[in-house]
């Protein structure tokens, strides 16, 4: 999920953490997360994926981090802003997007956020569109986030070619449209449905 293949030189630059919130939480219309990574490595998260692995019933408290993005959920979406992710999954799911999609989720979802999952049969019939991972804030600024082959969390850049943009925008309808609501998903993996 290296976006180096995003754009040419000279239509991405790196920004730090605080401009990546500056963005985030300047939003008027809509922030929009597309994920696509079988696994992540969250130090933080460590104690409650062990947990989860272990079978424990509930999932613990939410950490620091946790807490604070319900927090910045909440002011997104009280400010008339929709927050919305959706992750496109792969042919099995890995333990941590069981983790992720079990427990993970539960605060950006009690705190306002539409996450949406994309089973990896009908990513396949968007032809291979999903290359690298990206925020979309208010369908204008478009910021690819970097990871390294792990999956450990390297940086944001913006990308400002007009046509890279424009077709994550499209993508961005094309994946609301097929992806299927976390609570329903859920319902189906549970076998409930």
């Amino acid at each position: 999920m290296n976006p180096g293949r995003v754009g040419a030189a000279g239509t991405r630059q790196q920004i730090s953490g605080q401009e990546f919130a500056a963005l985030l939480l300047g939003v008027r219309e809509s922030a929009f997360r597309v994920e696509a990574l079988p696994t992540y490595i969250v130090p933080e998260e460590e104690e409650a994926l062990a947990a989860f692995r272990r079978g424990d019933p509930l999932p613990p408290p939410p950490s620091p981090g946790m807490i604070e993005w319900g927090g910045i959920v909440k002011r997104v979406v009280a400010s008339g802003a929709r927050m919305e992710r959706v992750h496109v999954l792969p042919p099995k799911l890995t333990d941590y997007l069981r983790f992720e999609i079990e427990w993970g989720y539960a605060t950006g979802t009690s705190a306002g956020e539409d996450i949406r999952l994309l089973p990896a049969d009908a990513a396949a019939e968007l032809g291979g569109r999903v290359t690298y991972e990206f925020w979309l804030f208010d369908d204008q600024t478009l910021v690819p986030v970097l990871y390294d082959d792990d999956g450990r969390f390297l940086g944001f850049t913006t990308e400002s070619d007009p046509t890279i943009v424009n077709g994550a925008i499209a993508l961005k309808g094309d994946l609301l449209r097929r992806a299927i609501p976390l609570r329903q998903y859920l319902r189906k993996l549970r076998g409930l449905v």
